[in-house]
């Protein structure tokens, strides 16, 4: 990949991060909403925030509600490598 492209890239994968980390802050308030606890909120955000910018943007500029397709990969490949 070239510079030029490569810049490319990287203004994209920051673009689709910026809107991914708005839909989980209003995955996080919906949580508070139903009355957990702030350590599981924070799980579940956290859960959501690598699956969403270590995987999703790893090898496609994938925003975070079309990813729902990948969560197998993802549960039987990837989280097993990358967490264990």
């Amino acid at each position: 990949m070239e510079d030029k492209e490569y810049k490319q890239w990287e203004r994209q994968v920051e673009k689709v991060k910026k809107h991914n980390e708005q839909l989980l802050i209003e995955f996080q308030q919906w949580l508070k909403k139903q009355s957990l606890k702030p350590k599981t909120i924070n799980n579940h955000v956290d859960n959501m925030r690598f699956y969403a910018n270590e995987f999703l943007l790893r090898y496609d500029i994938i925003p975070i509600e079309k990813g729902t397709t990948e969560i197998g990969s993802y549960l039987g490949d990837f989280f097993i490598r990358k967490t264990s």
